[in-house]
């Protein structure tokens, strides 16, 4: 079985979060916070790599 994983901050709190950095990006009801917060934490740190 696998469990699933906790998250410490609801989807919609996440979305205003980023909604607030990045107002004029537009994110689909369905797409992965997550990921994409990942991705541009990623990009912020190593602005070479991406």
């Amino acid at each position: 079985r696998r469990t699933k994983m906790k998250r410490t901050a609801p989807r919609s709190t996440l979305r205003k979060i980023i909604k607030t950095y990045k107002p004029q990006l537009r994110l689909a009801a369905n797409a992965d916070l997550l990921a994409w917060l990942f991705y541009f934490t990623f990009k912020q740190e190593c602005p070479g790599a991406v």
